[in-house]
Order: C-alpha cells, then sequence, then structure tokens
C-alpha cells in the first residue's frame, strides 16, 4: 500500500474465519482478531484514548496522518457474512433487492456482503467500487469511521492527479485504482484543488456511495 507520494504505509490484512491462509494475508477468529485490537488500543497514551472520549476529531485526524508509516494497525478485510437478522426486512445489507440478484451466480462483496473488523488507524485505501456500482455500509457498532469522498464529477481529476505520480501502474493496469494500494493524504487532494467530502459515520448509520466516487478512510 501507498502514500502518496511512493510511500509504503505499514499494513497489516488478515481474513477472518477462514480455514486457510491465503497469500500475503493472515487469518484469525474474530475472537482473536478482537484480543489483538484491545492489546494495541491498550497501549495507545492516556491523552490518546481521551481524544477519543472528547470526540476531538480535529486532532485525531492530526495524528493518524502523523502516524501512517508507523504501528502498523490490523484490518480483517473481505469477511463472507452479515450480521443483520434474516428477520430484518428494511435496509438488510445481507438482502437487498437488487437487479445482481437475476444472475445466475451470486458476486461476494457485491450481490453478497462482506464483514470488516478494525481498530484505531484501520485504513482502506482510495477506490471507486467494482462496475462503477452503488455501494452501501453499516456501521454495526465501535468508534466511528471517518470517510472521504470524492464526488463523482471529480473522478477524473482525481485520476489525472495520480496517473503521473503512478505511470507504470497505471501502464499495467489502467483501473490501478480499484487495487486498492494507495492512500493519498487529504493535503494533497486540497493542494491540488480535487474537492473532497469527510463523512463521520457513527455506530447505526449507513453510508451510501454514488457511482464513481472514489472514497477512502479510517477507523
Amino acid at each position: 500500500m501507498h502514500a502518496l507520494v511512493g510511500v509504503t504505509v505499514l499494513f497489516s490484512v488478515w481474513a477472518l474465519l477462514c480455514s486457510a491462509d491465503v497469500a500475503g494475508v493472515r487469518t484469525a477468529t474474530v475472537a482473536e482478531f478482537e484480543g489483538m485490537a484491545l492489546a494495541a488500543e491498550a497501549q495507545r497514551s492516556v491523552r490518546e484514548r481521551a481524544l477519543v472520549d472528547d470526540a476531538n476529531w480535529s486532532e485525531l485526524e492530526r495524528r493518524f496522518w502523523s502516524s501512517t508509516l508507523s504501528n502498523a494497525p490490523l484490518y480483517g478485510a473481505d469477511s463472507p457474512g452479515t450480521l443483520f437478522d434474516e428477520g430484518c426486512t428494511s435496509w438488510n445489507v445481507g438482502n437487498l433487492p437488487s437487479l445482481l440478484h437475476t444472475l445466475d451466480h451470486s458476486i461476494m462483496g457485491v450481490s453478497l456482503p462482506f464483514l470488516y473488523w478494525g481498530q484505531w488507524k484501520s485504513m482502506f485505501a482510495i477506490h471507486s467500487e467494482d462496475c462503477d456500482l452503488y455501494s452501501i455500509n453499516y456501521l454495526h457498532f465501535g468508534r466511528p469511521k471517518q470517510w472521504y469522498t470524492v464526488p463523482p464529477r471529480f473522478a477524473k481529476k482525481l485520476e489525472h492527479l495520480l496517473k503521473p505520480i503512478y505511470p507504470s501502474q497505471f501502464a499495467s493496469c489502467r483501473e490501478f485504482l480499484r487495487h486498492k494500494e494507495v492512500l493519498i493524504s487529504t493535503k494533497v487532494l486540497k493542494a491540488n484543488s480535487v474537492p473532497f467530502i469527510t463523512t463521520r459515520q457513527q455506530r447505526g448509520e449507513y453510508v451510501v456511495l454514488w457511482p464513481t466516487a472514489y472514497h477512502q478512510g479510517q477507523r
């Protein structure tokens, strides 16, 4: 994973509830992941934890961006499943009406949901959805999740900014940004006049994104 410009970000990705390791990905149960996340949380300073309790978001955001090159966070990504009860008939992410259900097969993460498990500083790289589809995200529990979203009408402006910085990656794959390998500082976006919207998702809230809306974020 890269942080603009060209710096490797320390990042540990885990697949939860899987029976075997996948190349580059370690596996753990949810309980094991929770234990590791809580242990990492306990190592945070009293002052830093107080920032969360006091909802001092601007200082938390500053600390996040100033520490992306150290103290690799854990991220439990792409775990098939849903926490919605089957009897839930309204806004059930596990069973949303969609034309995708007319396909002959299901697509994980598209027509079937994924679960993601995080801790302080867990992040996801900037990307837009496969096939430029809509996306929907629900925060079941835990601390707030912060999103940075570039509106669809400015998607090309973002791509034009990044192509000269990652020429070989774009040359090998024009859909390079869908690989989820780049994290862009908000200072870089502002300096290059790329508009973005900051959204703080609280527990029990949905985030719905329009097609071609590039987005990244962190816990």
